[in-house]
């Protein structure tokens, strides 16, 4: 189930990992996709070969995998609502302008 989220919801991370590390700059998306890289092959070793990983301490992170992505697009979601309200704000501060005491713009 994790698959989808990963290299579906997950592909932007991929590819601008990849770019980020070809050019050796590392930022977010390259941190992202190692971290939810790591975690799901780790868990494909382990859920088709066992047996390479002393008795007792073979574990899924497959959900892992699937969280890092979730919470960072849901990061990002939020991040980009926050900046659309505050420019509709600073818009609106905009709009407003200070009146003499006749009723009209200062600039009368």
């Amino acid at each position: 189930m994790v698959t989808p989220v990963l290299f579906y919801a997950g592909a932007r991370f991929i590819k601008s990992g990849w770019s980020e590390l070809r050019h050796l700059n590392p930022g977010m998306n390259s941190l992202v996709m190692i971290g939810a890289g790591a975690a799901y092959l780790y868990s494909v070793v382990v859920l088709f070969r066992p047996t390479l990983f002393p008795p007792g301490t073979a574990q899924l992170y497959f959900v892992a995998a699937g969280v890092i992505v979730t919470l960072i697009l849901v990061g990002r979601y939020l991040e980009a609502l926050a900046r659309g309200r505050t420019s509709q704000a600073i818009s609106a501060l905009m709009q407003l302008e200070a009146t003499n005491g006749a009723g009209c713009p200062r600039r009368c």
